[in-house]
This record gives C-alpha cells, structure tokens and sequence, in this order.
C-alpha cells in the first residue's frame, strides 16, 4: 500500500539540504520508452511481459487500441518484481518494462479516448473490462485541471533555462496541461505543471479521494489506482512501510508555463494594445493560503520568460518552494511604465480582494517584488508615496483645477495618484536603471520609441486633454504620449520625480547589479550604467560580472535572491 511522504517545510532556511533514501530500484533512466534489447529472465512472469510488451508496440504500430491493453498488462506483470527482495537481474528488467510501459499506456490511452486525466482508464483484462481510478497526491490543482498528460522530456530543450531538475525514482515524470478558453482566477488561460504516475494494480479503489475518480460503470470493477503525485511536494512514498523515492522532472513544467508565450517581445513593444494570454498578474498555481507571493517583473523587451531559469532553480529549493508562491507580472513594454505600474497595483488589490476578502491570510501581507530593469522602476511605484511629485513633473496646475471627461481625469488621477500597496513588504532591483539609460536616448533607442504604436483611443484621449488645460502640460507630453523608451533617458523628468519618492517606512529594497564595462565609477552591465542601478536606500547591494539579459538567470543572482528570501522569513516571523 503506498502513502506519500511529503517533502520537509523547513522553518530554518540556511545551510538545509534535502536528504535522499537509499532507492530501492536501480538507478536508471525511468522516462524512457523502449525497454532494451531482450535478454533471458528468471521469472516465467517477466517472460509473459515481455510477450506482453512486444505485443502492445505491435499493436500500437498497427494503430489499434488493443495496445492500451498490452501496456497496461505489462505493467501489471512487472509490478511484483521492483522490490529489493528481486533478484538483480530480473529488478532491472521489471523496472525497464514496467516504466517504458506505464509511459506508454499514458500516451496511448489518451491518443485512444480510454485515458482521461481528470477521470480514469478502461482496460481489458484476461478476466473481463477494468477501470483503473485515479488518485491525486499533493496537488493545489483541482481533478478537472488534468486536460492532458505527456511525458516530460529526460533533456533539457529550453534554451532559456541553464539545466533540467531530474531525480531517478519510481513513477514516470509527466507534464499535466490545464486548458482553458481565456484567462480567469489569475491563472493562464495555458498551464503546465509537474505530476508523476505511479501505477499500483490490484488496488481496491476504496481509499480514492473523491467518488468521482471509482468507476462509472458499476458493473466494472475497479482493479488498479493510477497514482498522480505532485513531485514539487512530495518526493517519497512508502511501500509495505518502506521509503521510495519517487522520478521527478521538475523543468520540464516550468518552460512550458513560462517559456511558450505568443507575440515576440517586439512586437509587444511595438504594438503595446495586441492582445496577449498571458498578459497581466498571473500565478504559476493556485493561489495556496499560508505562502507569501513572489511577484516577478520582466523588463524591456522582454516577457515573464525571462524568469524561467530563476523559477526553475528556486522552484527546487524546498523551503522556497514550500514558504513562497510564484506570480508574474507581464505586460506590453512600449507603453509608459506609469500605465503599466497602474495596471499592476489595481490587479494586485483585486487578486488580494478575491482569495482572500476576510484578510486572514497574513502571508499576503509579506509580498516580494522582483523587477528586472523598467520592471524594478514598475516595482517601485508599487511601495512608494507619488504625493503630487510625479504629476508636479509633467503639469504646472494642480490636478483638482484640471478640467476633462471624467473618464479622462479618471485614468489620469490612477495613473499619477498612489500610495504603496500595503502587502508589499520588499523590492529586490535587479539592474534597474534608477537614473535612466543612455541607450534609450541613442539613435537606436529613438528610432524604437517612434515605432510604437500608442492605441487609436489613448491618443484621442490624450489630445482631449492637453486641448483641456492649454498651456498646463510640459511641450514634450503635448507633443504625444511618452513611451516607455522616452521615460528610460537619463534626463526623463518622470524619473527624476521618482528618485525623489519615498518608499513606505516598513518597506525594505535590495539591488543585485551588474558589472561588465570599464573601471568601477564607469562601469555598466551593456546597458544600465553602475551608478544608475545602485540605489541610495537599498539594505543589500550585490554586484555580478553578467550582462544585462543575464542577470535574471546568473546562478549568483539566484543565490542572492535565495538569501533575500531567506532574510525575508525571518523579517517576517518577527514582525
């Protein structure tokens, strides 16, 4: 009988190391799918999975459903013989056929309807029709979120994250996909998470977690439980009242949730108002009380894939993973940072309001920002009084006096009017340009700032209101709306408002830089100069020989966020 054994919440987070088991199974690739070549057994019982096995390729190559059958026949028959008790040579046999099969009977059963994730599996047997149930192990997701299961690749094809998390173990390593038509509950419309399949026959079906998972036909009976574990919280089993790791892949997941996204970031800096999935503040899972929000913003030219790597590595931390939720921010980068920085407070007052509109869940009120480049100057107008400084910038009447629609003055008024959030307890900058960066003000970076496109209803807007107040505003602001490139200059007056803003008193900020250029006072990352990256008020600086693209991904990057993030629980707890 199996029971998961989830993997240690650690309280302590430095200086911790997950312990292993010894693995009861040989150490051997368990994703793959072809057994090798055959070689004489001792067990007449593996024989016949072998006959089995080779059968159900058959089949399967004659494109017949029979091979859903014959796989799951195989692994059936090789069950008995995974344990330590086996000797080695039939061990290693049984364990080839029955994960090349269990991986196979996957893919096949869906490809034939008899498979449905978020249901179970018809079989025939030698002894009649079968329905194999499906139990879920440590999941925040719901039965209804498994649309689809493939196998998760043994190789690391993502070219945006340094390596892939495996562990070798019992159970095939999956990729589940939830699907929806759009967007809702702050998760993608297109998810991806990490499962293991576990196939234990002969199991009496009684002990499943929702009724929905037993047989639909009464008149089949249940003789196996397909076993879905969450392998980012749960590592090891239990058999006969002994530890088995189980196989994990814990990447593979991650790039297809982050790394898969539509419109190229150009073309969102291009066309700022093109639609876009996963636009917006989203969560990698399921909102889950008790663990403090990490919200990740990318920056220039860039989408939330730029965060693969760091989720990836930090992902598989367990006191990270077990302590902290993983959100995102992405948005389309040619609009004014000031837009976006809007769109992003108001999201996160709504997400806050909808999961947890009684305010008990005190982990809310300990997010981390975590912005690279204009995404830290989008953090930062997340903690920061605006009082009248920034409007003060760009406008010589006082906004009250201002006249407009009221639609108008509306959006004005959320765009130029703040206070910090009051969830919001940290900002790590990551080569945020505090003082602007010279490339914006080059040739190149204006020959993209006159390529975007600001919306057809934001420029009627606009021109409404600057023909308003004449006079009011500054001659660039009447000319046409700023865009993000032209608030990145290093004599941008919106910037200069903003190193004048004050963060919230309870509010700690921290700035990992890089230095790639020149001697110390003239250094740069290739793009955001050292002294523009460095903030006055920041309680941690830490400087890294990495380029601008690359600090998101630098393992030194990741460790000191790692450390941040440790600092930050105990902050938190003494709070």
């Amino acid at each position: 009988m199996f029971r998961p054994i989830a993997s240690d919440t650690y309280l302590a987070p430095s200086g911790i190391s997950l312990g292993r088991p010894q693995a009861i199974a040989p150490t051997v690739a368990n994703s793959m799918v072809t057994p090798p070549p055959y070689t004489p057994v001792q067990s007449p019982a593996l024989d016949a999975a072998d006959a089995s096995w080779r059968a159900a390729t058959g089949a399967e190559r004659a494109n017949s459903s029979l091979c859903v059958d014959h796989y799951y026949h195989t692994a059936t028959l090789t069950w008995p013989y995974l344990g330590p008790q086996v000797p080695e040579v039939d061990r290693q046999r049984a364990w080839q056929l029955y994960h090349s099969s269990l991986s196979k009977l996957v893919e096949a059963g869906q490809r034939f309807y008899r498979l449905e994730p978020n249901r179970g599996l018809k079989v025939n047997t030698p002894h009649g029709a079968g329905y194999v149930s499906i139990e879920y192990a440590g999941f925040p997701w719901q039965p209804d979120d498994f649309n689809r299961l493939e196998p998760a690749s043994i190789t690391n094809q993502d070219p945006k994250i340094d390596r892939a998390i495996l562990h070798n173990g019992l159970g095939v390593p999956l990729v589940a996909f939830r699907q929806r038509p759009e967007a809702n509950d702050f998760l993608a419309g297109r998810t991806a998470f990490a499962a293991t399949a576990v196939l234990e026959p002969d199991a009496s079906g009684g002990n499943v977690v929702q009724a929905m998972y037993s047989s639909p036909d009464r008149s089949v009976p249940t003789i196996a439980t397909l076993r879905l574990i969450d392998p980012t919280r749960i590592d090891q089993l239990t058999i006969d009242g002994q530890a088995v790791p189980i196989a994990r892949n814990l990447s593979t997941s991650v790039s297809d949730s982050l790394s898969k996204t539509e419109d190229s970031p150009i073309d969102r800096l291009i066309r700022p108002d093109s639609p876009n999935e996963f636009d917006g503040l989203q969560m990698l899972e399921p909102y889950q009380p008790g663990k403090i929000p990490i919200i990740f913003v990318h920056g220039l030219i860039s989408d939330r894939s730029t965060w693969s790597n760091m989720t990836n590595e930090l992902r598989a931390v367990p006191w990270i993973n077990a302590r902290y939720q993983f959100w995102y921010f992405q948005y389309p980068t040619g609009e004014p940072f000031l837009r976006s920085a809007m769109t992003l407070r108001e999201q996160t007052y709504a997400a806050v309001r909808q999961i947890d509109p009684q305010g008990q869940d005190v982990a809310l009120s300990q997010m981390v920002l975590i912005g690279h480049s204009m995404g830290g100057l989008v953090s930062k107008l997340q903690a920061t009084y605006s009082s009248t400084t920034i409007w003060d910038a760009y406008a010589n009447r006082p906004f009250p006096a201002m006249q407009g629609s009221p639609q108008g003055l509306d959006v004005v008024s959320r765009l130029f009017f703040f206070e910090p959030a009051p969830f919001v307890k940290r900002v790590v900058f990551i080569g945020t340009p505090h003082q602007g960066a010279s490339m914006a003000s080059r040739s190149i970076g204006r020959l993209a700032a006159t390529m975007v496109q600001e919306p057809p209803d934001r420029q009627q807007m606009h021109r409404m209101l600057v023909a308003a107040n004449p006079g009011v505003f500054r001659s660039d602001f009447q000319q046409r709306i700023p865009t993000s490139i032209d608030l990145l200059e290093p004599n941008s007056p919106l910037l200069s408002a903003m190193s004048r803003l004050e963060f919230a008193s309870n509010v700690r900020i921290h700035s990992i830089v890089g230095i790639r250029q020149g001697g110390f006072g003239a250094a740069s990352d290739g793009v955001v100069p050292v002294t523009s990256a460095r903030h006055p008020g920041a309680t941690s600086e830490y400087f890294i020989n990495a380029s601008h693209g690359q600090l998101t991904r630098h393992k030194e990057s990741i460790t000191e966020v790692s450390r941040i993030l440790a600092e930050h629980l105990y902050e938190a707890a003494a709070r």
